[in-house]
């Protein structure tokens, strides 16, 4: 008698823990409907009464530490007060106080059992064999998948001819126009060459600039369709069900978002598809230690093109060599060999090669963005400097532009103040500043990093450079770049305005814990290591962007999450225990 009263008393007070839980959450995000309210506690309850609870959370410490940072990134998000990507820090902020971290506390709650329930279904779904002759040959479906999406991104092409020249893409075009070495690596080297190939390819067929672009963006478009189309294919080979390989055709087919990144100058676009291609690579990877010559050139040759393209590659390159021998250890040690010669490689044309001819490198002005914005948020709120500490700042920015240039979304304000010669002499002097003033002033650091950093984080909106993967034209320097919509010359009919429309995708930030979700719910199965290492260049290119983010909102940066959405959302369910034998049998989920 005594037990059943325990146990009932216990319930009650879990109900009454959920249910205040649950009203506190409501009231501070506003949400004003107290029968929802109810329904959503007693659900929650239902959850935590079926499962037991002192286990689950024990087993399940991944999936309460991601309840944790999503519920910290949802409500921290709903404190932001956002106008525009250049406003001031009057204008552009986030407010951190103890209501909200309370219901970053409470909004946790609620969530986990949802988030458990789901990682549990997932961990025991499984994959049956289908008749393989149901399925088209695997050649035939790569090739069917590539026209169709290709097909599908045509009248972007059409519409918006040359392509999208806007922000970085008009200045790369403008040094591939300049004849000579290419004066600055900041546009990448590689890129720049590329882009005057198709320049000089577009003036053998007529003199109008804007041929050539159009060639390089044609060309880009049928790559990116192309890989596109071999992610459909990898994880068709890979076993994932008839729905989500023809889902995934249909995804990238008809979202415009897909299709404006695929005509946009931004070299973005084929530096996300060389990512994916690398995570495809590594799902491929022998794990027996028998790893053939040609894996090894194929590793090589996709490295090297990472680091050439853009200038972080090496960085997120050396990251994910690392990951692998740590995961593999002794079993990939042959793929040290074309890792450590694409390094050395790109160590010396980058370094002593680049200075023979001239070629100026980034300077460290372009990796300091969030510590720079993070001291200007100090000077903008008047904290005390010591007499040290301002001859130091004020001798890299004026105090004046410290404080007026301060934009907390946006680096560029600040770094077009810069005297880099005087940061680059006193590098070491700025970094002692910087930790210096950590401290005293450690939510004020918080704040500012949270806000440079809003679009790689914060859930569920869509706000300034969100729909920066622009398709229009800026002729910044008087090219002559022409926009012509073909479709409306031949028909007489615009589609523009319903190309425009289709073109927004999953906000940047939710796409991000899509992908944290799918990765600890594979960290509570077992048989996971292959499948959490194919994450490491996705997570690394994230975590890049989060340590040096010039901007708080381009997608641009992390277009390799979403590029590699098929993937990611396949990876919970793939059977890594008999990946060796299965791989190349065509299967389907049960429901």
């Amino acid at each position: 008698m005594k037990n059943n009263t325990s146990k009932w008393i216990g319930k009650i007070i879990l109900f009454v823990f959920i249910l205040l839980s649950s009203i506190w959450t409501s009231y501070f995000l506003n949400f004003n409907q107290p029968v929802l309210t109810i329904a959503a506690a007693t659900a929650v309850y239902y959850l935590y009464s079926k499962m037991s609870l002192n286990h689950s959370i024990r087993s399940n410490w991944v999936i309460l530490l991601y309840s944790l940072l999503f519920s910290l990134a949802f409500v921290m998000g709903k404190q932001v007060n956002y106008v525009w990507i250049r406003s001031s820090m009057s204008e552009n902020y986030i407010v951190i106080g103890k209501k909200a971290i309370l219901t970053v506390l409470t909004f946790a709650i609620l969530i986990f059992p949802v988030f458990q329930k789901i990682s549990e279904l997932i961990s025991v779904k499984k994959i049956k064999r289908v008749d393989e002759k149901k399925a088209l040959k695997d050649p035939l479906f790569f090739v069917i998948s590539w026209l169709i999406i290709f097909v599908f991104w045509l009248p972007y092409l059409l519409t918006f001819y040359p392509g999208g020249i806007v922000g970085d893409g008009a200045q790369t075009l403008r040094y591939a126009m300049t004849p000579g070495v290419p004066l600055h690596n900041h546009w990448v080297v590689l890129y720049i060459l590329v882009l005057r190939f198709f320049l000089w390819l577009g003036k053998l067929i007529s003199p109008d600039v804007n041929v050539g672009v159009f060639l390089y963006v044609l060309c880009e478009s049928i790559v990116f369709s192309g890989v596109c189309a071999f992610v459909c294919y990898s994880i068709r080979k890979k076993g994932a069900s008839l729905f989500l390989q023809w889902g995934s055709v249909f995804m990238y087919s008809i979202s415009g978002f897909f299709a404006s990144y695929s005509i946009s100058l931004w070299k973005d676009t084929i530096f996300a598809a060389a990512i994916v291609l690398f995570v495809i690579l590594l799902w491929d990877l022998p794990t027996d230690g028998k790893i053939p010559v040609g894996y090894c050139i194929k590793f090589g040759l996709l490295a090297l093109f990472m680091c050439f393209w853009r200038n972080n590659g090496l960085h997120i390159f050396l990251f994910i060599l690392l990951g692998i021998l740590l995961f593999y250890r002794k079993k990939v040690l042959k793929l040290l060999i074309p890792g450590v010669l694409v390094f050395l490689c790109t160590v010396i044309i980058q370094g002593p090669v680049y200075n023979a001819l001239g070629v100026e490198k980034d300077t460290f002005v372009d990796f300091l963005s969030v510590p720079m914005q993070q001291i200007a948020a100090v000077i903008g709120e008047n904290r005390n400097l010591s007499d040290n500490q301002q001859e130091i700042l004020f001798n890299i920015i004026s105090e004046e532009d410290w404080k007026n240039r301060y934009s907390p979304t946006i680096s560029d304000n600040l770094k077009d103040a810069v005297n880099k010669d005087y940061l680059q002499s006193h590098l070491k002097d700025f970094l002692l500043v910087w930790a210096q003033l950590l401290i005293p002033n450690f939510f004020t650091y918080v704040r500012a990093y949270m806000m440079q950093t809003l679009g790689f984080w914060q859930p569920g909106v869509f706000l300034g450079g969100y729909l920066d993967y622009w398709i229009g034209i800026q002729d910044l320097f008087d090219a002559g770049y022409v926009n012509r919509d073909f479709i409306e010359e031949i028909t007489g009919v615009s589609v523009k305005e319903d190309l425009i429309s289709m073109i927004k995708f999953i906000p940047s930030g939710t796409i991000v814990w899509i992908m944290w979700f799918s990765f600890a719910a594979i960290f509570n199965q077992s048989e996971k290591k292959k499948r959490l290492m194919l994450f490491l260049p996705l997570i690394v290119s994230w975590l890049v962007v989060m340590l040096a983010t010039p901007i708080a909102y381009s997608y641009r940066y992390i277009f390799m999450i979403p590029t590699a959405l098929p993937i990611i959302v396949y990876l919970p369910f793939w059977n890594e225990t008999n990946a060796s034998t299965a791989e190349n049998i065509y299967t389907t989920s049960n429901d």
